[in-house]
């Protein structure tokens, strides 16, 4: 087992992982989440505004569809509330320039608010130094960078699901199309071919993402590794997200909170993967927490290209030190704990050698480090 906790990979990990709980992974997560279900608000007054224009103005036609199908659900409503209820939504149908301008301007002021936590966490992240404050420009130029970049994201997110989606209902066509549809274990490649496709479209999407919005530069073999990663963990967390709703439609005490169980769930998992990611790539070369010594830190010694913080390693040392002194400190208490309460506990027998060896061990500590600091001294 030791020599697997010491592989580089998984050294690497360990780097992630404890930089991604140290730089408050999940709480910027958290709120991630919280932007991203905030932002849904104006995107559905957009969608409700194309759907407007497209009934009243494109399809008008299909206006009347839609309130005999409603009509039709109100039958033996008490009164006059049928027609009201059918008037109001006309009357909001018809009103769809109002309501999409409001929602375009809505949507660009909560995205670009999205996009700025989203940027602030995956940069806490990924600089070498957390307590470094984040290079940012005035309000005005911030936040039409931020928008700018949402744009960008909109754009990257229409045509990397596009893909995938047209990928997935256009494969059965396809091979339809050309004859094979009888071809032997056809259905299982067409499956495989459409999971390859959403694994491309997404690395096209952790790879635009871990470009534009960190602050440091980050290795480029990482992040394109980063970004596969990231891309299978999402197809996997779509296929989660597609059997929760599945299940939940199934109960119709579940259909009414479920679906947005799901969404929030689904948000706040996709936060946490792409800072955990982020996490992961800059830690290829940087420790995991700036001027302290954590053990999967090691590698690095030996390793070129180190990105770290000012004066880092020098610092990891004397934390190192004072690790080893609390450890063997630790240890005897322990030792000199059990010896005070073996006439009190019944069957428990001490060793005897252990708290003198305790004792030794917490005085060579001390006088290791204080050696270790003369020559720290002397180099100076």
């Amino acid at each position: 087992m030791k020599k697997f906790m010491k592989h580089p990979e998984v050294m690497h990990v360990l780097r992630a992982s404890k930089r991604f709980g140290n730089r408050l992974g999940n709480q910027f997560g958290g709120a991630i989440t919280y932007f991203s279900v905030l932002a849904m608000v104006p995107i559905l007054m957009f969608a409700f505004a194309m759907a407007g224009m497209t009934l009243t103005t494109l399809r008008p036609d299909m206006l009347d569809t839609l309130k005999d199908s409603i009509a039709g659900q109100l039958q033996g409503a008490p009164g006059d509330t049928k027609d009201k209820l059918l008037a109001v939504i006309e009357n909001a149908l018809k009103n769809w320039p109002a309501i999409g301008i409001v929602g375009i301007l809505s949507a660009m002021y909560a995205g670009g608010g999205w996009v700025g936590n989203l940027k602030s966490a995956v940069r806490a992240q990924t600089r070498p130094d957390f307590e470094t404050e984040e290079e940012k420009s005035n309000i005005v130029v911030e936040t039409l960078k931020n928008m700018g970049i949402l744009v960008l994201l909109l754009i990257a997110v229409l045509v990397t699901f596009g893909i995938a989606s047209a990928a997935t209902s256009l494969t059965d066509t396809l091979v339809s199309a050309v004859g094979l549809d009888q071809v032997p274990g056809i259905t299982l490649i067409t499956r495989l071919l459409s999971i390859v496709v959403s694994i491309l479209a997404g690395w096209l999407l952790f790879l635009f993402l871990y470009t534009v919005l960190p602050q440091e530069r980050l290795v480029k073999k990482q992040v394109m590794i980063g970004a596969l990663i990231g891309s299978v963990a999402l197809v996997l967390l779509q296929y989660l997200a597609g059997i929760l709703t599945g299940s939940f439609l199934k109960n119709p005490a579940a259909a009414l909170f479920g679906p947005v169980i799901v969404i929030m769930l689904f948000f706040n998992l996709f936060a946490r993967l792409i800072l955990f990611v982020a996490a992961w790539i800059a830690t290829a070369n940087q420790p995991a927490v700036a001027r302290k010594w954590n053990d999967p830190d090691e590698p690095l010694l030996r390793a070129e290209d180190v990105n770290t913080a000012e004066d880092h390693w020098s610092h990891a040392e004397e934390d190192r030190r004072q690790q080893e002194i609390d450890k063997a400190d630790a240890k005897m208490q322990r030792a000199e704990t059990i010896n005070k309460v073996k006439d009190v506990v019944p069957g428990l027998e001490p060793d005897p050698d252990a708290e003198e060896e305790a004792k030794e061990e917490a005085i060579q500590a001390r006088l290791d480090a204080e050696k270790q600091r003369r020559i720290d001294r002397r180099g100076r």
